[in-house]
């Protein structure tokens, strides 16, 4: 076979990123997409379920990326009808506190597709979020270019990789999408202590009242953050996320 090549004629200015820290001990940056214009962040409502201290961090690099987030809530078909209001509540944290969209869909009864389209038209748009949640299903409902579909690991509840590079997939009503690979773990790229609690918003009417302007809202005595957490005025898993992402940019 021939070999062939390809000559870059320009570069375009970055505009927007998604990025994140390289994998391993590298201390570099690892771009996943430029130039996109709303970050989709794909999970699953069960197998796997989501795990917000993911969507957290999907968020803060969102916001460094001058990305506008959206969070698309897959195979919703698999909670039972009883249980939906519970679970949506469980996501007002993001929708009523911080005003991200929240979408619920369902690749296989087609629940909430439409409305996602909508979304998606006349933007680019990146898909981004674990293996196993059914970016790729959805995509195959909203285009004409297949997807290849991967299955659950019932031993591990996680998925496996069907795509494995970043992929532009034009879409049927207009529009673009971005497909990335899943990804399991994504650690923050040059995030500093004192920028973090901005990235949390909801803390910010409680931090006023601290006892100390310099409080962490980790150990410090008279924390206003941590009795609002107390008092499930915050979402306890966002302050476990918080709590989470300081131990590691602090391990830096």
């Amino acid at each position: 076979t021939q070999e062939s090549t390809a000559t870059i004629i320009k570069v375009e200015e970055r505009i927007t990123v998604l990025s994140r820290k390289a994998a391993g001990r590298s201390r570099k940056e690892q771009v996943l997409v430029s130039n996109a214009e709303q970050l989709c962040i794909v999970v699953a409502a069960a197998q796997p379920d989501y795990k917000k201290r993911l969507i957290d961090r999907y968020l803060i690099a969102a916001d460094k990326g001058d990305l506008a987030p959206m969070i698309v809530v897959n195979k919703i078909d698999l909670i039972p009808d009883e249980y939906r209001p519970d679970f949506v509540d469980d996501l007002r944290v993001y929708s009523d506190d911080l005003g991200i969209p929240v979408m619920f869909t369902s690749s296989t009864t087609g629940e909430g597709i439409a409305e996602l389209e909508r979304e998606l038209q006349a933007h680019v748009s990146l898909l981004a979020g674990p293996s196993g949640v059914g970016k790729s299903s959805i995509i195959n409902l909203i285009s004409n270019i297949p997807q290849a579909v991967g299955e659950i690991s019932r031993k591990y509840d996680k998925g496996r990789h069907t795509t494995t590079a970043a992929i532009v997939i034009p879409l049927r009503n207009g529009g673009t999408v971005i497909d990335t690979p899943g990804i399991r773990e994504f650690a923050l790229w040059e995030l500093g202590l004192d920028e973090l609690p901005f990235y949390f918003e909801e803390f910010a009417p409680f931090a006023e009242n601290c006892r100390f302007n310099s409080c962490s809202h980790t150990h410090e005595p008279g924390c206003a953050v941590k009795a609002a957490v107390d008092q499930s005025l915050i979402d306890e898993e966002r302050y476990v996320s918080y709590l989470n992402i300081r131990a590691e940019t602090s391990d830096r």
